[in-house]
């Protein structure tokens, strides 16, 4: 029995789990992780059917431009927006009818916001324009279309690789970990606490030096 103000005991050990012998219509349904290490495996597998399907195109899908994320808070950081604007792909020379079949997303919808963003996307179509290899659609090599010793080298290439990833803008907070995170306390709230109290220091130095003119030591 239970003493003085404490919960009673109530557990609950008899579960008729799911696959279990004489469940008697009792059935508990209760996922279970078993499978963890056979579903990695059959999406691996999945994968590599599919880039092997896709070939020699890239199987990480369509060229993607580099936008900004929303609101104030994560606008520093860059990612891959949905498709091109139109203002991008004739800035490039591109078609937009073009596009969509030499593997180039497109996004009639989107507008350039600024000049910086719009020559960024301008020059990642110029460079991927400079690396693509178009494949005849039948054995004459007509034009627009790659020679045969491009064709040949890019057959043989590894095509599960991302397609011309985008690296972090400078300053983002996932390229650049926090000053204290290497520390012994860490985080940005003793960041603010040391940057307070330096500044607390300093000014008391610089206040005593124009009275007196002692020499400045750091206390750190």
């Amino acid at each position: 029995m239970v003493k003085h103000n404490n919960i009673i005991p109530n557990q609950h050990f008899h579960k008729a789990w799911a696959g279990g012998g004489n469940l008697g219509g009792r059935m508990l349904k209760v996922k279970c992780g078993f499978k963890q290490a056979p579903k990695k495996h059959e999406r691996r597998v999945k994968r590599a059917a599919k880039a092997a399907a896709v070939a020699p195109r890239p199987a990480s899908g369509l060229l993607r431009p580099i936008v900004h994320s929303m609101t104030r808070r994560y606008s520093g950081k860059v990612r891959a927006g949905k498709g091109f604007t139109l203002q991008e792909l004739k800035d490039a020379g591109i078609n937009k009818k073009l596009a969509r079949t030499i593997g180039i997303a497109v996004d009639p919808r989107r507008t350039n916001l600024s000049a910086e963003g719009l020559l960024a996307n301008v020059n990642r179509l110029k460079e991927y324009q400079s690396k693509l290899v178009i494949f005849p659609r039948g054995s004459k090599v007509k034009k627009g279309d790659s020679s045969k010793a491009d064709c040949k080298a890019a057959s043989g290439g590894d095509n599960t690789a991302p397609l011309m990833p985008i690296a972090p803008a400078i300053g983002d907070s996932a390229a650049s970990p926090p000053r204290g995170a290497a520390g012994p306390r860490g985080g940005r709230v003793h960041d603010a606490h040391d940057d307070a109290r330096q500044w607390r220091w300093l000014s008391a130095r610089l206040s005593a030096a124009r009275r007196a003119g002692p020499p400045l030591t750091s206390p750190l």
